[in-house]
């Protein structure tokens, strides 16, 4: 028996050596579409939004000229996202809504962008809530991303006074196994925040120091903003003006790079 040349022969005439055929390359606007994604998501872990907007509308077209709803689907929530962090949340809105019932989108990417469209109506929780439980039936019984429903819900629930149901929510959440670190982060900051409404402050600052180690780990800055007007908000109620000011320094710092509705006023 012969052994392949690996070292001599090109690539082509190495897989018919060894008995395999060449593989066919992707058509030239599935690859554009992928490239678009990847040049997206790049732009959108480096903070320049505008161009993962560029990239996102790229990779949309890419995918809607060949009929691939999968794929145009996905790149519609990722321009949403992107635009919501430009503060043109009336686009992102729209966007969204155009899948919500347009059939030939997946039950899970219509889930998935009835969710993104409730953490938009965070200010009127009547219509947060009906997005809520539309997206819950939508991803169904075997919903591979409940914590992240469970989450909102209990966000819902703390904004209207319900902190006892808010805290039954996340207890469940944060038992969960294989639990993402965003959404166990996310669960940890709404503990504290029941914590601190229940007066038990050493178990505020426990949950939302977890909270800050994950969110730096994850390396987002929106989470962090989060993290730090709540601490600073603890450190008040707990009389720490060393920790309030710390916590003060830290969100200007995030604020003075990143654009979020969190640092209005901070």
């Amino acid at each position: 028996m012969f052994k392949c040349l690996y070292m001599l022969l090109p690539a082509t005439l190495l897989l018919a050596a060894c008995g395999g055929a060449p593989l066919a390359p992707k058509p030239a606007r599935l690859q554009a579409a992928e490239a678009a994604v990847l040049a997206a998501n790049r732009a959108t872990q480096s903070g320049a939004d505008a161009d993962a907007s560029h990239y996102w509308r790229e990779a949309w077209q890419a995918y809607a000229s060949i009929d691939d709803w999968g794929g145009q689907g996905e790149a519609r929530l990722g321009l949403a996202n992107s635009l919501v962090r430009q503060g043109e949340r009336d686009e992102a809105v729209r966007i969204l809504a155009s899948m919500r019932g347009n059939e030939l989108f997946s039950a899970d990417l219509r889930a998935r962008a009835t969710y993104q469209q409730a953490l938009l109506q965070l200010a009127t929780p009547d219509l947060a809530k009906a997005s809520l439980a539309q997206a819950r039936a939508l991803c169904g019984a075997a919903c591979g991303w409940v914590a992240r429903l469970d989450n909102l819900q209990a966000r819902l629930a703390v904004q209207g006074g319900d902190y006892a149901g808010a805290g039954a929510l996340l207890t469940r959440v944060l038992a969960a196994p294989g639990l993402p670190g965003g959404e166990r982060a996310h669960a940890l900051r709404l503990m504290a925040e029941v914590a601190l409404h229940d007066g038990a402050l050493a178990d505020a600052r426990q949950r939302i120091d977890a909270a800050i180690v994950l969110d730096r780990q994850l390396a987002e800055p929106a989470y962090l903003v989060d993290d730090y007007v709540f601490l600073r908000r603890y450190a008040a109620a707990a009389g720490d003006e060393v920790l309030r000011t710390e916590a003060g320094q830290r969100l200007q710092s995030l604020c003075a790079v990143f654009s979020s509705a969190a640092c209005s006023g901070n």
